[in-house]
Parts: structure tokens; C-alpha cells; sequence
């Protein structure tokens, strides 16, 4: 086992301890960060809601208060539209909105999108957008061999790397972070997409709790066997 492996084996175990000390030892049901759920990119239609520390990104909160309300819609979101008027709508990217936008930017600030200093840096990063998109058309959403079906892939720095998102108090996802990739399956209209959730709020735990337990013992109500479906719950049981 080399260097690398064993700082990426430490840098998981740590972060799955650090999720457990968090929230998960006051939970009787699963929170672990590297769990995905495979869903449809149309049921993540809003973004915003509360923020957490930058290196808790990469954990599991449970969290009380409203900070789910505070949303936007994401089909508002600037690299949506941007993306949309280059591959959806046939445009060149010289053509998009986003393009003189951005010369202005580094004329005046001496820096632009994604931390471009120069003309031939956009088009060098728009050139690596259609490698990325025709990628994903060719060979769909993958996540990387020798991975369980249901754990997220892990970056140089081991840390989870896929489309995360919130769950609100209505069982709703939330988008949190991947937005190129997310907004990239919504253009090609791909079917299903892992995500992995940041963020639950602490009702919606109890009541993940409520159902996998109760469905053990085989006594739920008919509404909770309603939400038996939800990604959220159904891969507990399944």
C-alpha cells in the first residue's frame, strides 16, 4: 500500500469520524458522507439555504431552525444559462452572453471567471467544458471502478467529489455544490445522477429513523409506508 493510499484510507476514516461525532451517534439510522443516492437531475430544482464551514462540506450535518426555506430557483443560475446557450441552444461560445462579460472583467479587474487572467485562458477552460460535456453524453454520470454502488468517488484529496445536496423538511433536494455537473445532466436529460447529501434537517432524521425501524418491526402507519420511496429512505430497506 503506497503513501497516497494510506493518507486517502486516514483522510476517509477521519472524515467518517468526524460525521459520527457530529450527529451520528445521536442517530439510530445511517449518516455517512460517502453514501450516494441515485436520482433524477429534475428533482433538484432549487439552490441556497444555510451555509456550514468550508471543510464541512465534506461531512453530514442534522441541523434544526428554517435554514431550508431560504431558497432560489436553479434553473436561474448563471452557468445554466451559460451552458444552455453554448450546447442547448447551438451557440458559440464567442456568441454567449457570458463571453464578452468576461473580456470586460479582465479588462477592467484583470480577472474573470474561474480566476482567468487572459482570452486564451476562457477558451482553453471553454474547451475543456466540451471535453467534459461530450464525456458525459458518450458514457453518461460514472463514478469510479472498484467503488461500492453506493459510495460517492473520492478526489486527490480523498475526499468526496460528486453533486451534493441538502434534503429540506419536505423530503425536497437542495442543491449544494457540482454545479457544472448537475447543470450539465440537466442539459442532456440524463435519467439518474449520484448525489450525496450534506445536510438533513432534524425532523426529517427522526423520521428516516421512525421508518426504518418501524418497518422492521413491520408496524407503520399508511403514511409513513408512503415514504417508504423516497431516496432518502428506500436504500436503508431495500
Amino acid at each position: 500500500m503506497t503513501i497516497s493510499r494510506l493518507n486517502c484510507d486516514y483522510t476517509r476514516a477521519a472524515l467518517l469520524l468526524k460525521a459520527w461525532i457530529e450527529c451520528g451517534y445521536k442517530q439510530r439510522i445511517e449518516i455517512n458522507p460517502f453514501r450516494v443516492l441515485w436520482i433524477n437531475p429534475n428533482q433538484i430544482t432549487t439552490s441556497g439555504g444555510v451555509t456550514v464551514q468550508r471543510d464541512g462540506r465534506f461531512s453530514c450535518h442534522v441541523l434544526n431552525g428554517d435554514w431550508d426555506l431560504a431558497e432560489e430557483q436553479y434553473e436561474d443560475a448563471n452557468l445554466l444559462i451559460l451552458l444552455q446557450e453554448h450546447f442547448q441552444y447551438g451557440g458559440d461560445w464567442f456568441d454567449t452572453s457570458f463571453y464578452p462579460k468576461n473580456l470586460k472583467n479582465i479588462e477592467v479587474r484583470e480577472i474573470a471567471w474561474n480566476g482567468c487572467r487572459s482570452e486564451i485562458i476562457i477558451l482553453a477552460k471553454c474547451a475543456k467544458l466540451d471535453q467534459l460535456f461530450d464525456a458525459i453524453k458518450n458514457t453518461g454520470y460514472l463514478i469510479p471502478d472498484g467503488l461500492n454502488y453506493g459510495e460517492t468517488g473520492l478526489i486527490e484529496a480523498c475526499v468526496p467529489h460528486d453533486i451534493a445536496v441538502n434534503i429540506g423538511r419536505d423530503g425536497k433536494f437542495i442543491f449544494w455544490d457540482g454545479r457544472l455537473w448537475l447543470s450539465i445532466a440537466k442539459i442532456l436529460a440524463l435519467p439518474l445522477i449520484p448525489v450525496r447529501v450534506v445536510i438533513r434537517p432534524n425532523h426529517l432524521q427522526d423520521f428516516r429513523d421512525k421508518i426504518v425501524l418501524g418497518r422492521r418491526k413491520n408496524n407503520l402507519s399508511e403514511y409513513l409506508q408512503s415514504q417508504i420511496s423516497h431516496p432518502n429512505i428506500y436504500y436503508l430497506i431495500a
